[in-house]
């Protein structure tokens, strides 16, 4: 694996290590990530926390990429902004034009819980989502492009 482009996973979300749920992501980018040149290095499953910034700082370390899905919504246990943040040692800002995005697709949607999810990491970017009110983030850690999706 040492020549090839090598891509490292994160699936976040107690609902995944308690079993409330069963991770099915790493099943469908795999092959996909297979075909586009890179070799998994790596898929970890880890509960929802602020634990999860030293995984996601080794694996952007030892990584061409990384992906990592869940944690981007309005729960009180949505932390992967957070954890991005920490990870790059960066600080969260408010995108009041994304904020007035998500409004203006679901119109019953307020308060901070839900406003959190216009906050990016500087030097990320968002991706939409066409799905629900949660957007990606883009960006790099260390060099290393990292891609965060909602669970």
């Amino acid at each position: 694996m040492s020549g090839s482009k090598k891509v490292s996973l994160l699936f976040i979300g107690t609902e995944l290590t308690n079993g409330t749920i069963q991770e099915s992501h790493g099943r469908y980018m795999a092959p996909r990530l297979e075909e586009a040149g890179f070799k998994v290095r790596s898929m970890i499953i880890l509960p929802d926390g602020m634990e999860a910034v030293e995984d996601l700082k080794r694996e952007a370390a030892l990584s061409n990429l990384v992906i990592v899905t869940g944690g981007l919504g309005p729960t009180s246990d949505d932390l992967t902004r957070e954890i991005v943040a920490e990870a790059c040692g960066c600080e969260l800002r408010f995108h009041q034009e994304l904020w007035e995005e998500i409004v203006t697709r679901f119109e019953n949607i307020s308060g901070s819980a839900n406003k959190n999810q216009a906050y990016l990491p500087e030097g990320f970017s968002a991706i939409p989502n066409k799905r629900g009110s949660a957007p990606g983030l883009d960006g790099k850690i260390g060099g290393t492009p990292v891609y965060v999706l909602p669970g």
